[in-house]
């Protein structure tokens, strides 16, 4: 006859049989989901081939697209460029430079940068943004080109006023740096604020520095400011101590109050300093 400790463990055996210890539930419904969604993107792919067959350029790169992003389609890189380059061969801005890209970084096909500055080429002359852009870095660098300072700056000057964000950043940086361009802080302040405008993550994080940079004359101006405060206390407390007629006053120790003292003069330097950045960055704006 088992004892109760070994009947509890037989029966404790008996629920576990055939059962996980970790069991994770998912809710049928976002299975259901997640296949009709895989379903209409194969069908959706399916349609876009087919006109992309029929000589459709648009479809064509939107193919190329998907092949390259995996949207009912296998990721496929080769394929990719099949579809790139029968849009490009129908004249297809984009289609030319993300050829271009490919050609550049090897992506699908053997890297030829010399060609690929010849599809930027062909299309920037269409006035694409991205291409001027990606022409002008090849002309800056020397790749697969002639290095070229003066038009790789004409043509991302292009790029960045017809609002092409990753151009702005380009320039911004040029001109705060002064990279074959004088240094000009207006138009760097100005080029990048368009650049983080349009939420690209550079041209925010180096609008972000420059904004705890301006933070620093305030701050100076502040420590400035505490100095000459304490300097005045310090002068009335023995003005008051000396006077007859105002021996009653009791006046609190400078000591005994600096550090909220301290705290309210720096917070107002920060405020100036970057309020004053700002102020300017809005002023530049209209330049």
């Amino acid at each position: 006859m088992q004892n109760e400790p070994e009947q509890k463990n037989n029966q404790t055996n008996h629920q576990n049989d055939g059962q996980p210890d970790d069991v994770v539930i998912v809710h049928p419904q976002f299975l259901l989901d997640w296949v009709e969604n895989q379903n209409r993107e194969r069908e959706d792919t399916a349609a876009l081939i087919e006109r992309a067959e029929a000589g459709d350029t648009n479809a064509q790169y939107e193919a190329g697209a998907r092949c390259v992003n995996g949207i009912g389609v296998r990721r496929d890189m080769a394929e990719a460029v099949k579809w790139f380059q029968a849009a490009a061969d129908g004249g297809d801005a984009r289609a030319l430079e993300t050829l271009g890209r490919c050609y550049q970084f090897g992506a699908g096909v053997k890297p030829d940068e010399a060609h690929a500055v010849e599809l930027y080429r062909q299309s920037a002359e269409m006035e694409y943004p991205p291409a001027q852009c990606s022409l002008a870095l090849c002309l800056m660098a020397g790749t697969g080109v002639e290095k070229n300072t003066d038009e790789g700056v004409e043509l991302m000057t292009k790029a960045a006023e017809q609002g092409f964000p990753q151009a702005a950043y380009h320039l911004g940086m040029w001109y705060h740096h002064g990279i074959v361009v004088q240094p000009d802080k207006k138009k760097s302040i100005r080029y990048l604020t368009e650049a983080a405008e349009e939420a690209y993550p550079a041209a925010m994080s180096a609008l972000g520095t420059s904004a705890g940079v301006a933070a620093v004359p305030g701050l100076i101006g502040a420590a400035v400011g505490f100095s000459l405060q304490w300097l005045l206390y310090a002068a009335v407390t023995r003005g008051i101590a000396n006077s007859d007629t105002m021996q009653l006053l009791r006046v609190v120790d400078f000591r005994q109050i600096w550090g909220p003292v301290a705290a309210v003069f720096a917070g107002v330097g920060i405020l100036v300093g970057v309020g004053g950045s700002l102020t300017a960055i809005r002023k530049f704006l209209r330049v």
